[in-house]
């Protein structure tokens, strides 16, 4: 939602767009009233594309995050695109993840997005670690879509399976990154997070958020 109400929702329709799963949008004002139709988010729609995450800036302008299948070496991937507050794009969808190091065997478990106040934005993922494992990796941009880093590795607890992070920006872009992870805490299932400044530096190591630890 931006400062004046009006809001997005992204979710997953199957078959819509001619293949699997699609990634479609609706924009509403802060009266619910739907600004236009649904429409399609995506360039590529064979295969699925999945687990949408969708942000706004404080002006309107958008972003939507998502997995999706055609990435390098033609494993799943993370992608994204940028629209104006009228529903223009501005550009068409990229590829987030420059490192792609997931087998067959693993997918992508969640991917999620958030936007500063200055338009700046980050886009966390799940990405293979080339053992056969999965980890947490994010990216900075500016306001124009222009990386400012390259691939974060987020976790460094990298025994086990990291998955669906979550992301979220305060006012200048500083941000902290939670996340999901397997046998972390003596249990199957933890929370970690870790903070970072606006440029991507780290600025803690990664931190166990629950105390309870008994079970997952």
């Amino acid at each position: 939602m931006d400062n004046d109400g009006n809001f997005i929702v992204t979710w997953i329709s199957r078959g819509q767009d001619g293949s699997n799963d699609g990634v479609y949008a609706q924009r509403y004002n802060a009266l619910r009233e739907p600004q236009g139709g649904e429409f399609l988010v995506t360039v590529t729609t064979t295969g699925s594309q999945d687990f949408p995450s969708v942000a706004i800036g404080d002006n309107g302008d958008f972003i939507i995050a998502w997995e999706g299948q055609g990435g390098v070496n033609g494993y799943t991937a993370a992608f994204a695109r940028r629209f104006n507050a009228d529903g223009t794009p501005q550009g068409s969808e990229f590829q987030v993840n420059t490192t792609d190091t997931l087998t067959t065997s693993i997918t992508f478990v969640g991917v999620d997005v958030d936007i500063a106040a200055n338009g700046n934005f980050v886009i966390c993922w799940t990405n293979g670690d080339g053992g056969g494992i999965s980890g947490i990796f994010a990216r900075v941009y500016n306001s124009t879509g222009v990386a400012q880093t390259a691939d974060l590795a987020i976790n460094t607890t990298t025994a086990e399976n990291q998955w669906n992070p979550k992301v979220a920006l305060n006012s200048v872009g500083d941000f902290v990154i939670a996340w999901q992870s397997y046998l972390q805490d003596g249990t199957a299932g933890s929370i970690q997070a870790r903070r970072y400044n606006a440029a991507g530096t780290p600025q803690s190591g990664e931190f166990l958020v629950n105390t309870y630890t008994a079970a997952h």
